[in-house]
């Protein structure tokens, strides 16, 4: 990733992201409008549940895909559980109208949390309109081997940033805010025999459902054959 990164950066040079924190300072958020004629708006969600590391973070990678570009459009991470882990759905596609699903690992952390998903009343219950609960859309994946093979793996998305077909959001000067660091770090550091940084996860959940659904990158690549 490293020998792209700069490129992608240049290419979101000027654009701003907002910077807050939510759910008691727990949250840390960056994100951006999403331009009006965006109309592919994902989240990949790396839970912390069953993990067994006091550390990691819960972490929320939302992007669009226009003109086969992934935008990135809010990164969120932080010590949330259970609940405030629906919440932060909520809050999520409250924000971005033309949301249209959630990637998670199939782990007993992603039943956990689809149990609330699918409970009738849950969702209304903890503050979602009737709308909005009925775009809180969960897709399942299961996570392994695969997250290190070439093709289907982490590594893959660099292919992307190769194409210059990531832009990264960072001021004039280049300087990017922290959270965006943070995931450019772990992208550099990955290793697939170690533990990935979580929201370096969180975007590679939300790069496979592009793929899924055949949007952002042409129907070949959804067969691991790419077309510059």
């Amino acid at each position: 990733f490293g020998n792209y990164i700069e490129a992608c950066k240049k290419l979101g040079q000027g654009i701003e992201m907002r910077e807050e924190y939510a759910f008691d300072g727990k949250v840390r958020i960056a994100w951006r409008r999403p331009e009006p004629t965006w109309r592919n708006l994902f989240t990949g969600v790396d839970l912390a549940i069953d993990k067994g590391d006091a550390a990691a973070d819960t972490a929320f990678y939302t992007g669009a895909i226009a003109d086969r570009a992934k935008h990135v459009v809010e990164l969120r991470r932080g010590k949330v559980e259970g609940p405030n882990i629906v919440r932060n759905m909520i809050d999520i596609v409250r924000r971005y109208p033309t949301h249209l699903a959630f990637r998670v690992e199939t782990n007993q952390g992603q039943r956990y949390i689809k149990q609330f998903v699918d409970e009738p009343g849950v969702l209304e219950a903890l503050g979602a309109t009737p709308d909005e609960a009925a775009r809180i859309k969960i897709y399942s994946h299961t996570t392994g081997r695969n997250k290190s093979e070439e093709q289907v793996g982490v590594r893959a998305m660099s292919l992307d940033f190769e194409r210059k077909r990531w832009p990264i959001p960072c001021g004039d000067d280049m300087e990017t805010c922290d959270l965006i660091q943070e995931w450019l770090d772990g992208l550099k550091a990955f290793d697939p025999v170690n533990h990935a940084d979580d929201m370096v996860i969180a975007s590679w959940l939300f790069w496979e459902q592009t793929r899924d659904f055949g949007v952002g990158s042409g129907d070949w690549e959804r067969f691991g054959i790419f077309v510059p």
